[in-house]
């Protein structure tokens, strides 16, 4: 099992006579090389050589370049590489940065690979950000100086956090002159990549809008007969999840963060494919089930529902046990359920965990919100906890029922939906 520096490395490629990083895109058939402009420079698709560490599930695979997209402006290239490359180390994006964490450069120096080879890759580490560089950089400082020898052949490699995040990439040196340098450095922010990406139209690492994932979500094409006695009920809603297509995913996820004053959550970044469409799932039902008109008054769920995201698997029952309460935050209403993203499905039976001690006032402050996270784990039970597969669970496991059912079908939805919340 490789540690977090390894991983690191194995995401970290050659590209020409300089580095760059293996991320993939919310897409089934391609995936992302990220690395700096003037590393790719003057080069086309067929005569570009890119080499991998042999830890990596791509080592001594022949990979095809789609296509090279660059802002010399920006400084960043994306190279469109042709399949998937599930099975490496996965890295979220993110543009925060701060100092005092820790953070590695991550690539190949040429005085230490072959021309074009992945023989040695190596990490910098450092914990200090001077600001911005040339409006489009950020400046960071080693705590060392390093010698310009030692970093030619790095531009374009990862700048990772400790955390699983990539942030961005390496330019070069922040001064022209050896005698200037002191350790300092530059780095192309991630939002440069995510710029390039949107003004593209090319698939993002979050979905741009709900459109982006609308025949994911109440998807019953893996499940034929699912599909044929519920297609009355997926017309019905239909119209629902439509209304939702323009809105930004990842604003209304971090509209619910916002609302409960947390500061530590997992970052729309790190989401998956699949989270996001439980996500638009929960979104229709609050549309369709509560008459929530989610695209002008998203706000008004806050007091009834609450969206957080499990950085771990668990069953629901076990909520109180693995939910983190500053996760929680502070609520209005000690009645809010909370929809929980990020955990296996249990079936619709067990998709529903209900408070277990009596609604007492412990916690409450003047203005009457409930600081969870200052209360502590022992106030978690009384709240009611409902995975996120939910409202598709309640489709499947009532197939039958669904279709025998002669008056309206959105009607008989709710009820399946209501009389376990």
């Amino acid at each position: 099992m490789m540690d977090y520096q390894d991983e690191m490395k194995s995401v970290t490629v050659r590209v020409a006579n300089g580095s760059g990083v293996i991320m993939q895109p919310l897409a089934n058939d391609c995936f992302y090389i990220l690395t700096a402009h003037h590393v790719v420079e003057g080069k086309s698709k067929d005569n570009l050589v890119l080499d991998f560490q042999s830890t990596s599930s791509l080592y001594g695979k022949s990979v095809t370049i789609r296509d090279i997209i660059e802002d010399e402006k920006l400084d960043a290239a994306i190279l469109i590489i042709e399949g998937t490359c599930d099975d490496v180390a996965h890295f979220y994006p993110s543009n925060i940065h701060q100092s005092g964490m820790e953070h590695w450069h991550s690539g190949y120096p040429n005085n230490q690979n072959a021309k074009g080879k992945a023989d040695s890759c190596k990490l910098h580490n450092f914990n200090i950000w001077l600001g911005s560089h040339d409006q489009n950089f950020v400046e960071y400082k080693y705590p060392c100086h390093i010698r310009q020898e030692e970093l030619d052949g790095m531009s374009g490699g990862g700048i990772f956090d400790s955390q699983h995040h990539l942030i961005g990439l390496h330019k070069g040196l922040a001064a022209s002159e050896e005698k200037e340098q002191l350790g300092k450095n530059v780095m192309i922010p991630f939002e440069s990549f995510e710029s390039l990406i949107a003004e593209r139209g090319m698939p993002s690492f979050a979905p741009r809008n709900f459109d982006d994932i609308k025949n994911e979500i109440f998807n019953f094409e893996d499940n034929l007969g699912a599909k044929d006695k519920l297609q009355v009920l997926l017309l019905n809603i239909a119209q629902c999840r439509a209304d939702i297509l323009e809105l930004s995913p990842q604003l209304c996820y971090d509209l619910f963060q916002e609302s409960r004053n947390v500061n530590v959550y997992k970052r729309g970044s790190e989401l998956q494919e699949e989270d996001w469409v439980k996500f638009g799932e929960f979104m229709v039902a609050l549309k369709t089930v509560w008459g929530i008109d989610v695209c002008t008054h998203l706000e008004e769920a806050f007091p009834r529902f609450q969206f957080v995201q499990s950085p771990r698997d668990f069953d629901i029952y076990e909520a109180p046990k693995h939910l983190d309460p500053s996760l929680l935050g502070v609520v209005d209403n000690m009645d809010v359920v909370f929809v929980v993203g990020g955990i296996s499905s249990k079936g619709y039976r067990q998709d529903v965990k209900h408070k277990h001690v009596p609604d007492i006032a412990v916690g409450i402050k003047p203005d009457g919100k409930f600081n969870i996270a200052r209360t502590g784990r022992e106030s978690l039970g009384i709240f009611t906890y409902v995975n996120s597969h939910y409202f598709k669970d309640a489709m499947l496991d009532n197939t039958d029922e669904i279709r025998a059912y002669e008056g309206d079908k959105i009607e008989f939805y709710k009820s399946l939906i209501n009389c376990k919340i």
